[in-house]
């Protein structure tokens, strides 16, 4: 229950507190006298989106607190638990909107966001406006309310969860086998660049060694050339290089048995001529093996062009080609491996789709049963209401799975005795549409916890005996949870256990707007007023007092 509500700097409001009660809280005042400014700080208590523009005009930031008593809201409590926030039998929310964007929430004391805010207050207070009206006449609404009616939220809840998995999976599979389409058409394409690469046998470092060996074969007849005029002129020829160290070696040693001072060392002549000895032999070794072979130089050509053209196909080296020859083999694997991953998630989405089914099922029979209770509610409602033999329906259309289930839920009526009921978004009276919503609420109010329900202008388009149904209505709906209602109907206004008047004021070049709560006196006076306009006479005020006392009576 709201016990208090602080507002600063909103639209035309200064500065302005309120107090209110248990039972009926009254609303009236001039029509542009800002009565529904003080619903639309009442909603940015419950989540509503803010703007600048909403703050008053030299003002920096707006401010609006609200107390509230929430002793007889177990959920509310659990959800301040959870949140971190204590659980007191009174709260306060707190919420500053600047023009710098630094907006703030508070609840409890401490800060929040307004994803939180519209979540924690969402049993605390139910704003029924004009706005309802609107959403009354969209078919796609019909749902929610019927679904708020049945107490079968929570489980609507269960089922979108498990709808939405279900749809994520679903999205995989299809992923999955156009994924597995695209990958069987290039599937051959990859199967033959592995096989080229498979049948190259490659080895890395095998280009940089046939170059070498075709360097080497395509001169052969000029490297034989070179290591025979070597061995030549190291072994063979009269007067070579070995012939004449041997010469010189002997001669060495005859001049060291008779003159020591020869410093050149016989040894080291000796291990010369065999070193020269062993570079012939080399030589004459690395000429034997010396063999034109023009069959493996077009071998060796043939191998270095392949290797060539499959470098330039896979754009590297041969150490790339033979790591994208892994990875052609993991692809083409894993191109395997989707057929079984397929069977597999085409079991988990049957399985999905057999557990919504079934939850969307028995949704489904919940929301029929509760559908002929809500048209019983309805009918009673509206027929006290002066809308004797009007017809309530709730017609549902079976569909595919959906979000919400398997309905598509649509209310129609029929508002005269033996009138096909239609669409309730073809109703063209507003009198008509105010009575239903105010019916549905009527009927909403004993399904659901909510501790506050706030009228804003609901009364339009009826009058005279219809108000005074109204009224009451409104009145016993007061006697189990707080009801605050702004109206224009004195026949409403008149069933106020607290009567509040708003008015606007030119002060200081600006406009303000106030309230206050008044007195039975100026209740009396406010409700003459409402009933004859600009002038009161004697017979208005009297008018107002019996309706004053036929209230208190009822």
């Amino acid at each position: 229950m709201l016990l208090e509500l602080r507002i600063k700097n909103l639209a035309t409001i200064d500065e302005m507190e309120v107090t209110f009660g248990a039972g009926l809280n009254v609303i009236t005042g001039e029509t542009g006298a800002g009565k529904s400014i003080i619903i639309g700080a009442l909603s940015l208590l419950l989540g509503e989106r803010a703007s600048a523009n909403l703050i008053r005009n030299g003002a920096e930031n707006l401010i609006v607190e609200g107390l509230f008593d929430i002793t007889g809201i177990p959920s509310l409590h659990s959800k301040l638990r959870e949140a971190g926030c204590g659980s007191d039998a009174e709260l306060i929310i707190r919420r500053i909107v600047s023009r710098s964007g630094k907006n703030r929430i508070y609840i409890g004391g401490g800060a929040m966001l307004l994803t939180e805010l519209a979540e924690i207050t969402e049993n605390l207070v139910a704003i029924c406006s004009q706005h309802e009206h609107q959403v009354l006449l969209h078919p796609e609404n019909h749902i929610d309310i019927l679904d708020n009616f049945a107490g079968t939220m929570e489980e609507r809840h269960r089922y979108a969860s498990l709808f939405s998995e279900l749809a994520k999976q679903r999205g995989e599979y299809n992923k999955m086998v156009l994924a597995n389409e695209q990958s069987r058409q290039k599937e051959d394409f990859l199967r033959y660049q592995l096989e080229e690469i498979d049948k190259a046998k490659l080895v890395i470092g095998e280009d940089e060694a046939l170059a070498a060996e075709r360097m080497v074969l395509a001169n052969t007849q000029k490297l034989a050339e070179h290591a025979r005029r070597a061995l030549t002129l190291l072994y063979l020829e009269n007067g070579s290089v070995t012939e004449k160290l041997k010469t010189a070696l002997a001669d060495v040693k005859a001049i060291e048995k008779i003159d020591s001072r020869l410093e050149i060392a016989a040894k080291g002549l000796e291990d010369l001529f065999y070193q020269v000895e062993d570079i012939a032999a080399s030589v004459r070794n690395y000429e034997s093996s010396l063999v034109f072979s023009p069959e493996r130089l077009t071998e060796v050509e043939e191998r270095l062009e392949l290797i060539k053209q499959l470098k330039r196909k896979h754009a590297g080296e041969l150490v790339d080609i033979i790591a994208k020859r892994e990875e052609l083999a993991a692809e083409i694997e894993k191109i395997a491996s989707l057929d079984e991953k397929i069977a597999m998630l085409d079991k988990q989405v049957m399985a999905l789709e057999k557990e919504a089914l079934a939850l969307a099922t028995l949704l489904s029979q919940k929301r029929k049963t509760a559908a002929l209770e809500l048209k019983a509610a309805i009918e009673l409602e509206i027929a006290s209401l002066k809308l004797a033999g009007a017809v309530f329906e709730v017609v549902f259309k079976e569909v595919n799975l959906d979000i919400t289930g398997s309905d598509e839920v649509e209310f129609f009526l029929s508002t005269n005795m033996g009138e096909k009921p239609k669409p309730l978004s073809s109703i063209a009276s507003g009198g008509e549409l105010s009575r239903i919503v105010l019916a549905l609420r009527s009927a909403l109010a004993k399904a659901d916890m909510v501790a506050s329900i706030v009228f804003d202008e609901v009364d339009s388009g009826i009058g005279g005996v219809v108000a005074s149904l109204v009224g009451e209505k409104i009145a016993k709906m007061a006697e189990s949870r707080q009801v605050i209602c702004i109206t224009h109907l004195p026949q409403i206004a008149c069933f106020a256990n607290r009567h509040f008047a708003v008015s606007k004021e030119i002060r200081d070049g600006q406009t303000k707007t106030n309230i206050r709560e008044l007195s039975k006196e100026e209740s009396t006076e406010e409700v003459a007023r409402m009933l004859s306009g600009k002038e009161m006479t004697t017979l208005t005020r009297e008018h107002a007092r019996e309706m004053l006392e036929t209230a208190k009576r009822f």
